[in-house]
């Protein structure tokens, strides 16, 4: 699977990283909103499974950056990922398209495995 992840908290995207693709995921990582936004808007030849998207980062938000991907990648599973899980928050992911939304922080970061199969 080709992963996109995005979260500006650099040892959480590391340790994602390192999980994913030691079970043989191909995964591109950015820890800014902003960089991940650029991508998305720029690169023509990349295509993505799934994407987990950190909700709240300097700059760019993480529904941006979920309204982008839906956009330019409809099949693919959109996990968002936040500390801040209320109704509302939840409710406006999932109406943007998320399939959905992730508690952080993770209880068991091996339950993304189970996502991405």
């Amino acid at each position: 699977m080709k992963i996109f992840l995005v979260d500006d908290e650099k040892i959480i995207s590391k340790a994602i990283q390192r999980l994913l693709e030691k079970n043989q995921h191909e995964v591109t990582v950015f820890n800014s909103g902003s960089e991940a936004l650029e991508y998305l808007t720029t690169n023509k030849n990349n295509s993505f499974d799934i994407f987990f998207i950190d909700y709240l980062m300097p700059e760019v938000s993480g529904s941006d950056i979920l309204a982008s991907a839906r956009t330019k990648f409809p099949q693919a599973k959109i996990y968002m990922m936040t500390a801040f899980s209320d109704n509302t928050v939840r409710e406006q992911f999932m109406s943007l398209g998320a399939n959905a939304v992730l508690k952080k922080p993770f209880d068991d970061i091996h339950d993304l495995l189970k996502l991405v199969v």
